[in-house]
């Protein structure tokens, strides 16, 4: 499937309480990150790695919610997502995600926009 095909999909939030919200979203980056330990050593330079599965995923999810009620839907997300259940994402680039919001950030400042940044994992 081309990116311009996957872009044309679906973008919706369900959140722990079963609220579906479907706002705009800017494309967003995912880091992927390993368990490992560092050893060090006195008498030998360098540090050995030992590397093992991956962690979990994390993602930088920009949204926005635009129009006449953006305060209102605002609002909603954010009261929907106060619930402590794990979030579903239908994402048009990275399909089905099971995640959890760390933080967000509002930004009211657009007279009828209002944007999210929410790093999940």
């Amino acid at each position: 499937m081309s990116w311009l095909e996957r872009s044309q999909r679906e973008f919706a939030i369900t959140c722990g309480d079963g609220k579906k919200f479907n706002p705009l979203w800017k494309s967003s980056t995912k880091t992927k990150e390993y368990n490992t330990s560092q050893f060090t050593f006195d008498e030998v330079s360098g540090t050995l790695v030992k590397r093992k599965k991956p962690k979990g995923g994390s993602y930088l999810l920009e949204i926005y919610f635009q129009g006449d009620d953006n305060i209102e839907q605002a609002n909603d997300f954010e009261n929907s997502a106060d619930d402590s259940r794990p979030w579903v994402i239908s994402h048009p680039m990275y399909d089905r995600l099971l995640v959890q919001p760390l933080s967000m950030n509002r930004d009211d400042s657009d007279l009828n926009v209002t944007s999210f940044r929410i790093p999940v994992i």
